[in-house]
């Protein structure tokens, strides 16, 4: 299903967790998406997970080689018919 938010949130000091929240009733009236993936990127970092996992978390190695500050994270949906919806946000080392 496209994504309705997404976050990063530190589970502590070299681990970031990305999340991401479905939307309920996804598509126009009576059409249905059918999400097969979802793909997190972080900068360089890229990894794609099947649709059943709505969270990861981005290895230490490559969070402990970000500069400090502000860093662009995003979300997409991936659609069987290969369709993308993108999520963005942000979150400050």
């Amino acid at each position: 299903m496209p994504i309705r938010s997404a976050s990063c949130r530190w589970v502590n000091e070299a681990a970031l967790r990305a999340s991401w929240i479905i939307c309920a009733t996804p598509g126009f009236p009576n059409l249905l998406v059918n999400v097969v993936a979802y793909q997190v990127i972080v900068e360089s970092f890229q990894a794609t997970v099947p649709s059943t996992v709505l969270s990861m978390t981005v290895p230490p190695e490559f969070v402990g080689s970000l500069a400090p500050g502000k860093h662009q994270f995003e979300v997409l949906a991936i659609e069987e018919s290969g369709n993308q919806t993108l999520t963005e946000g942000y979150f400050t080392l």
